[in-house]
């Protein structure tokens, strides 16, 4: 939030709604990312694969600084942040 404010001159309800994309994204993929962490067979490449979709989601923000794509960014990281958890607890379970 500080980058959408002090480079990008956004105000507090803008920067408002690109957080609250994020959370909303990731209380929508919830259940679909335990659901594909438990089928899943390979879980740590779930998790490398929300990685690069977190980095990707950076470089989006800082290539192109406009409202639409970073709220899409941001919902997309949002998604990508609710599939960690999901597949660190799979494995954890697998492994007792």
């Amino acid at each position: 939030s500080i980058y959408l404010r002090n480079s990008l001159g956004w105000n507090s309800a803008r920067i408002g709604t690109a957080l609250a994309l994020t959370e909303i994204g990731g209380l929508l993929a919830q259940i679909p990312a335990g659901l594909l962490a438990d089928a899943a067979k390979s879980k740590r490449a779930i998790i490398v694969s929300a990685c690069c979709i977190i980095i990707l989601g950076c470089l989006v923000i800082l290539s192109f600084p406009y409202l639409y794509s970073i709220m899409l960014a941001q919902f997309t990281m949002g998604i990508s942040i609710a599939l960690i958890p999901s597949a660190i607890v799979a494995i954890t379970l697998g492994l007792v």
